[in-house]
Parts: C-alpha cells; sequence; structure tokens
C-alpha cells in the first residue's frame, strides 16, 4: 500500500528516528499480521503500512485519537484548524484542563497538546490529568498533515487500548 500517511505525533520512545535505518531491513517483510503492543506515534505501523494489523497501546486517550482521526478526520482537522487559530498560553491552558466528551474534540485536544507543549511529551499526574507546561512550538497545523491518508492507513486496523501482554497473547 503506498501511502502519504506519516505520524501525526511526536511520542517519547517513538522510532520514526530509526526508519531510514530498519526500513530497509524489513520492508520487504510479508506480514500474517502486524502486531504493535507500544503504538505510540505508529512510526513503525506508517513506515510500513501493513495489510492485517493490531494496534495497541495502555494509553486510553492516544487509542481514541487514533479512532478518531479513522473515524471522523475532517471533525478532528476542523477543530485543530481552530486551537491554531486561537493558540496562545491562555488558549493552551484552557484547553489542558478541559475534559471533552466528543471524540473528535478529546482526539484534537491531544493532538494539539501534543504539538504545543513542552517537548511533545505526554505525562499526566496521579488523577490523570494532563500536566506538561505550554512550550515554544507555534505550528498546531503541521506542513506534513494528510488526515485523511492516516484515516485510510487505519481504516482496517484493530486498534485496542490494552496492556503490552494482552496485544502480545493476539500473536498466538
Amino acid at each position: 500500500m503506498t501511502s502519504s500517511a506519516l505520524p501525526f505525533l511526536k511520542w517519547a520512545g517513538g522510532k520514526r528516528w530509526l526508519k531510514p535505518h530498519l526500513h530497509p531491513h524489513i520492508s520487504s517483510i510479508k506480514f500474517n499480521r502486524y502486531v504493535e503492543p507500544f503504538l505510540g506515534s505508529g512510526a513503525v505501523f506508517f513506515s510500513l503500512l501493513p495489510e492485517k494489523c493490531f494496534l495497541s497501546d495502555s494509553n486510553s486517550d492516544l487509542i481514541q485519537t487514533y479512532r478518531s482521526i479513522r473515524d471522523n478526520h475532517t471533525a478532528v482537522l476542523h477543530l485543530l484548524e481552530e486551537h491554531h487559530k486561537n493558540h496562545c498560553k491562555e488558549h493552551y491552558y484552557t484547553v489542558r484542563s478541559t475534559i471533552y466528551n466528543n471524540p473528535a474534540e478529546s482526539a484534537a485536544r491531544l493532538i494539539y497538546l501534543n504539538r504545543t507543549c513542552w517537548n511533545g511529551l505526554y505525562r499526566v499526574n496521579k488523577s490523570g490529568k494532563f500536566n506538561v507546561p505550554i512550550g515554544t512550538k507555534k505550528n498546531v497545523i503541521l506542513d506534513t498533515d494528510d488526515f485523511e491518508a492516516i484515516a485510510n492507513a487505519l481504516i482496517d486496523v484493530q486498534i485496542e487500548c490494552c496492556d503490552f501482554e494482552k496485544a502480545i497473547e493476539t500473536c498466538g
């Protein structure tokens, strides 16, 4: 499958930097089913774009974001554009303290915070609230964004919020 789908998040422990080294060695491997138990930015998935796939992570906000882009990428993009227009310190902290019930709003929140917080870090406190301070980046919408391509890459993908052990069990 050829696609312009690229990782849309910066994620601690992300493998994007490995692509030039890893891709030549694994791009020709045929997978019966690709299983990713630590999804994060999805760098390996987006590099390979396997046909059969199980993507998972224990971070429910992250999983909801992937599902929201798959299911309604235009709404997520529209909301990101609004965050881009309104981006400032006050807006950042308002969004950071707001919990959204709508999946597209939650996804746009995570992407917005990821792109504008300090160093793209995802961290929550003991109460489960995102607590990373604002960073120096101003761009909410990136030149590399192609949410339609990302949605298409995810269309037949099983995306689950689970512990890595449960994800590994699906390999058997």
